[in-house]
């Protein structure tokens, strides 16, 4: 965790870097902001590597956040697909950025 910038109004902008899980559920992964009691926005999801990563922040979240993961299958005309339940995204570093207090 790395608190990046604390706004005018006392929120914190923080940065967590995970690695993804062993087994992805479809549906996305669980982030935990450890310098927020509350997340209320997902500024930025990236992935180190071949797949993109969209955050979001699910109900009554307090201080988690999830991160869905797409990857290109290739087909053409073919729109990103999220990644498939059991997929192994261990090897994969996540970095996302929250706004919150």
């Amino acid at each position: 965790m790395t608190v990046i910038v604390l706004t005018a109004d006392g929120k914190k902008i923080t940065l967590e870097t995970v690695s993804g899980p062993s087994s992805y559920t479809t549906g996305g992964f669980p982030v935990t902001f450890r310098d927020l009691t509350n997340v209320q926005h997902i500024l930025s999801a990236r992935a180190n590597t071949g797949v993109i990563a969209e955050g979001y922040i699910p109900a009554a979240s307090g201080n988690l956040a999830s991160v869905r993961v797409y990857w290109q299958t290739g087909a053409s005309g073919t729109p990103m697909t999220e990644v498939a339940s059991g997929a192994n995204l261990s090897s994969i570093t996540f970095t996302v950025v929250g706004l919150g207090y």
